[in-house]
């Protein structure tokens, strides 16, 4: 957010941002990125279970060692966000029940 309020991440001498494990759905940033990503959590679930089932079976604990190579994923433009549009009937969406005593009208 810093970067973008002082004009860091557009023109000639644009910050490159480099994240880990790419950015949440939620995120401010509207620019090109970069990430590094390591296995997602049910990559690691994966392979802790098929390294409990190699151990069941006998085989040597010290041939069950995983060493994750991490990747980069180049800059792409991602989506930009939508923003929700204000609630103007709250009553249609059940904000105000009558039956906690909403007094709320609404025009029609």
């Amino acid at each position: 957010m810093a970067l973008a309020q002082l004009g860091r991440l557009t023109g000639e001498n644009a910050v490159s941002l480099v994240v880990y494990d790419g950015l949440p759905q939620d995120s401010i940033v509207d620019i090109d990125v970069a990430a590094v990503i390591q296995s997602t959590r049910q990559g690691v679930g994966k392979q802790i279970a098929d390294m409990v089932r190699q151990l069941i079976n006998g085989d040597d604990i010290d041939t069950l060692q995983v060493l994750w190579q991490p990747e980069f994923s180049q800059a792409r433009r991602r989506k930009p966000r939508k923003i929700p549009k204000p609630i103007t009937e709250p009553k249609r969406f059940g904000l105000y029940p009558k039956r906690f005593g909403s007094t709320l009208r609404t025009s029609r």
